[in-house]
């Protein structure tokens, strides 16, 4: 009938959650003997609002069954005198109450010995997140038959407190930044570190997804500060240890974003050959260190050792790296042992939910269950099936744990400056290290001689000097740029390796994965026409998707023709536009894009500027962030530090002399200029 657009009014007898339908209801509350409780610090309580006990995950809480109408508890007496009844409706108390008796007497066979017991707190949250159970019938072999449900779910005492929490029923504690952080929260972010701060302090692991560019990091560094001074109030004598996991790409970045906002932590890498490789030599070094900052791949050859340590904070960045559950890094990041556990991610699901199962595992592993159960509850229904009960159901789940604000999000968009410029320190590979120090070392070494030499002229000396400028630039792209070599993706070679190369690539291609999914659309600067052939090949053979690419020889009409592609992409298509600094560098309207990344520096902020400007200027109605990627210790940083010193009169020489000022540099300034210095 409804099918027929007609509108069909039930009365609320005949409907299935109706208040005149007999129900069980599941009844969950504290079990006084076995209950755990553990003591929040009295300096942390004083400026808390939550209950001065959080609850164990590990205790064990009472649950009964009760038969409800309505709102009214039935007694087990008066529910065997209605189910002797034949009668589909049963009038009581002045209404009418309708027994689906077939299902009624299964589920009182069903509960047969289990009309009450003991349940354990997790499964008691995992019901109190979603508020239904089912009742289960089994075969005389143990197999399940049938499931009855889905039944409400009732909880009193702590566990509806915390659930009251995690569900939003109960307000999180407002509390204002740490005194040591040596930055200014935004609104949004200051949200973020009170949600990290009052989770964990329960006894939660959590997921920071924001979007790429929120400032995830600085939100993590304030809980450090945060967590640091509330185990300093509570204890006179106190040993701090966080364990920070990051692709080894951003290991400098790590190291100098923790400089620049907790100067009073004390931060160390560990990280190659010289690392500590027993007990006695972590413990002396964890003694001496606040903040360790390691690698995906260190951590996996390390476990065992870094395994022994219970810290008091493990924070996995690009968490991603573990959603395959298989891999060797995920195996051993399951084995780390941590007060608290926070993963960040601007991806929480790439392409499959066993993905998430993943991450949970690691965060909360009582919440999802073991793998099989989560593929029998969630995979086939959701990804085979469809079925929306167990989306909502998995969302219910989860989402207390996962904080996910975008940059669309009205909310975030007012915090946010119109253009927001970051700069990415990124560690070279080996190859690019030893690369590199090869072309320091033969520069140098012929300015040397030419030094010797009364007759040289200061020509040639500018023609090594620039020379030597442009090759550390092309080493620090990518080594196959450097040497000249082609790339072809459908050679032998892997893909991958041919990105592991380079640290900035394989930051790219990660990053890229992130814009994706947000549904941001992308410029890639770069001042080499080699090394756009490198990205534009790089990024479709990875990413499948087709990539825009404007360079020096493209042809007017092309030229036009892809700005219209990039710019009226109704069907997101073409998200990804790389372009050479020169060529596209001036003259184009391209505010289809929302953010902008320099592979590789001009250092001529006016030059720079221009490029930015393709899509920060009238008619961008985004908020625009620009990223600057740097390679750690190298020329780029060291240059990239002197116009951040001397702004102004850099801007004004290099403005008007482009690299020319480097080489009026003497030997000895040019030797500290192009030396590599170790950053990890």
């Amino acid at each position: 009938i409804k099918a027929d657009c007609i509108e069909v009014l039930v009365p609320e007898i005949f409907q299935t959650q109706g208040n005149q339908r007999l129900r069980p209801v599941m009844k969950i509350k504290r079990f006084d003997r076995q209950a755990k409780t553990k003591k929040i610090p009295e300096n942390e309580a004083s400026t808390s609002r939550l209950s001065k006990t959080t609850f164990d995950m590990d205790s064990l809480l009472s649950y009964e069954w009760e038969l409800k109408i309505g709102g009214e508890t039935i007694s087990n007496r008066e529910f065997e005198k209605l189910l002797q009844s034949d009668q589909p409706l049963v009038y009581r108390n002045d209404q009418w109450i309708l027994l689906n008796r077939n299902e009624l007497k299964h589920i009182k066979n069903a509960l047969k010995n289990k009309v009450a017991g003991q349940i354990k707190a997790n499964d008691a949250l995992f019901l109190g997140l979603t508020n239904k159970t089912y009742i289960k019938q089994k075969d005389k072999k143990g197999k399940v038959e049938k499931h009855y449900g889905p039944y409400d779910v009732i909880l009193t005492g702590p566990i509806r407190e915390v659930v009251d929490t995690l569900t939003g029923k109960k307000s999180l504690p407002k509390r204002p930044q740490p005194e040591q952080l040596e930055g200014k929260l935004r609104p949004y972010q200051l949200t973020g570190f009170n949600w990290l701060s009052n989770m964990t302090e329960l006894g939660f692991n959590l997921c920071l997804a924001d979007d790429m560019g929120l400032g995830k990091t600085i939100q993590v560094i304030a809980y450090m500060l945060q967590q640091r001074e509330a185990l300093r109030s509570s204890s006179k004598y106190f040993n701090y240890k966080v364990l920070v996991v990051c692709p080894t790409s951003v290991i400098g970045n790590w190291k100098r974003e923790l400089s620049k906002f907790a100067s009073s932590l004390k931060v160390n890498k560990f990280y190659g050959p010289t690392r500590a490789n027993d007990l006695p030599k972590l413990t002396e070094y964890l003694s001496e260190n606040e903040v360790i900052i390691t690698s995906y791949g260190i951590l996996r050859r390390d476990v065992k050792l870094l395994s022994l340590i219970n810290w008091n904070a493990v924070i996995l960045d690009e968490s991603q790296n573990i959603k395959n559950y298989k891999a060797k890094q995920t195996k051993a990041a399951y084995e780390l042992n941590a007060k608290s556990k926070i993963c960040l991610t601007g991806t929480p699901i790439e392409n499959h939910l066993i993905e998430l199962w993943s991450m949970f595992h690691f965060l909360n592993p009582y919440l999802l269950g073991s793998r099989k159960k989560f593929i029998n509850r969630y995979v086939i229904p959701v990804e085979k099936m469809g079925k929306n009960e167990d989306t909502e159901r998995l969302r219910n789940t989860i989402m207390p744990f996962i904080l996910r604000r975008l940059k669309t999000d009205k909310n975030i968009i007012k915090d946010l400056p119109e253009k927001n410029e970051i700069k990415l320190f990124i560690t070279l590979s080996e190859e690019q290290k030893l690369l590199y120090e090869d072309v320091v070392k033969s520069s140098l070494d012929k300015l040397k001689v030419l030094e010797e030499n009364e007759n040289a002229k200061q020509i040639e000396r500018s023609g090594i000097i620039l020379k030597t400028l442009m090759k550390l630039k092309q080493v620090c792209n990518h080594p196959d740029q450097a040497l000249h070599q082609h790339f072809n993706p459908d050679q032998s070679e892997s893909i991958k390796k041919f990105v592991n190369k380079s640290g900035k690539l394989k930051r790219l291609i990660e990053m890229l994965e992130e814009i994706i999914e947000s549904g941001s659309k992308i410029l890639i600067f770069t001042q080499f026409t080699e090394m756009g052939d490198f990205l534009v090949k790089t990024i479709e053979t990875i990413g499948k998707i087709k990539v825009l690419y404007l360079h020096g020889g493209v042809p007017q009409h092309k030229r036009d023709q892809m700005v219209d592609q990039f710019q009226n992409d109704t069907h997101y298509e073409f998200p990804i536009f790389v372009l050479s600094l020169k060529a596209g560098g001036t003259g184009l309207n391209l505010t289809g894009a929302n953010i902008v990344l320099h592979f590789d520096r001009w250092w001529n902020p006016a030059v720079e500027k221009q490029a930015t400007d393709r899509a920060y200027r009238i008619g961008q109605k985004q908020n625009v962030t620009v990223y600057k990627m740097i390679s750690n210790g190298t020329v780029e940083e060291k240059i990239d530090k002197i116009i951040e010193q001397k702004k102004e009169l850099a801007e004004a020489i290099v403005s008007a002399s482009g690299e020319k000022w480097i080489t009026d540099l003497s030997n000895s300034e040019l030797k500290d200029l192009f030396t590599l210095e170790e950053d990890i």
